[in-house]
């Protein structure tokens, strides 16, 4: 279970790990085929979620590195692999296990889908170039992405979005939705972001004129 995160296929991510029952499940993962299931838990306050307490549908990941600090937890990056449902829980000790049954996205292969694609990289495109902290390779690598889902999931990584409306994305079935629901937050980011530039100029013309 993971806080206010939610790890996408295709992506790769940092994850940090402190609660002795996540360590022990790393330690085993770790030495055997380095994949676990990520999920976001319902409450971001709740120590050890366990069981009812967490998303249905997550991520199977892969653990590609593992470091471990001072304090003693351990810090991670993953890859996401594909999107899984928790089926049935089977034990909570000494870590949590469950069945797990892949559920791949539809994935529609249209003009529609094409032009959607297209606008979604324009309006990511014009975020990147208002947003700082955003670097201008990410729009180089989604110019370059031709799977419609990868382009949904690397955008999403890179935006700040709420937890819930991560997961929302990630359980939507159609590739199609996903592009319409990026696209969606993205255009109203844009305005956000427009309307602010906007008032803090109109402020500082202001100030210019009284000085």
């Amino acid at each position: 279970p993971l806080r206010a995160t939610v790890v996408f296929p295709m992506t790769v991510v940092p994850l940090a790990a402190a609660q002795p029952r996540s360590l022990r499940l790393i330690d085993v993962v770790a030495s055997g085929d380095r994949t676990v299931v990520l999920v976001l838990q319902n409450s971001a306050e709740q120590e050890g979620a366990g069981p009812g307490e967490t998303a249905e549908i997550g991520t199977l990941a892969t653990i590609h590195q593992m470091m471990r600090v001072p304090d003693g937890s351990v810090r991670l990056a993953v890859q996401g692999l594909k999107r899984v449902r928790i089926d049935r829980w089977v034990s909570e000790d000494p870590y949590l296990t469950a069945e797990v049954t892949e559920i791949p996205e539809t994935e529609e292969d249209d003009i529609e889908t094409q032009a959607l694609m297209r606008s979604t990289v324009e309006l990511f495109q014009r975020l990147v170039s208002l947003v700082s902290n955003l670097p201008d390779e990410l729009v180089t690598a989604a110019l370059n992405i031709d799977e419609p889902l990868q382009l949904v999931y690397l955008i999403a990584t890179n935006l700040r979005m709420e937890p819930e409306e991560r997961q929302e994305l990630l359980e939507l079935n159609s590739v199609r939705e996903k592009l319409e629901q990026i696209s969606r937050f993205m255009a109203k980011e844009l305005d956000l972001l427009e309307l602010g530039k906007k008032i803090q100029g109109e402020v500082q013309e202001e100030v210019g004129r009284n000085q």
